[in-house]
């Protein structure tokens, strides 16, 4: 089976309510939008005794939330990234007898 999967999701803006100063700590900051992108496969091999399950996912940030452990002024700021990660399983049965799954 081959799949593929896009879908985008958000983080609501606000306060961050700490801050070295009262200025910093009334500052709002935007929301922080996603976009997730997925292609994969699942399958079952050699008479199901070899599962096999790949997958490559990106996801995009606009206006990445960012903490700051200093508590400095960065809720200005807008940043941008990405994380581009894979996975995969692999399952083998020893005989044939094994449970399926």
């Amino acid at each position: 089976m081959l799949f593929v999967t896009f879908s985008e999701g958000f983080k609501s803006g606000g306060f961050s309510g700490l801050g070295a100063t009262e200025e910093i700590a009334r500052r709002s900051f935007g929301p922080e939008f996603a976009k997730n992108y997925e292609v994969g496969t699942k399958s079952q091999l050699f008479e199901d005794r070899v599962r096999l399950n790949l997958s490559v996912f990106r996801t995009d940030f606009e206006d990445l939330q960012l903490r700051d452990r200093f508590l400095r002024d960065c809720a200005r700021g807008r940043a941008h990234g990405s994380i581009k990660p894979w996975r995969h399983q692999t399952c083998v049965a020893r005989n044939s007898h094994a449970p399926s799954w």
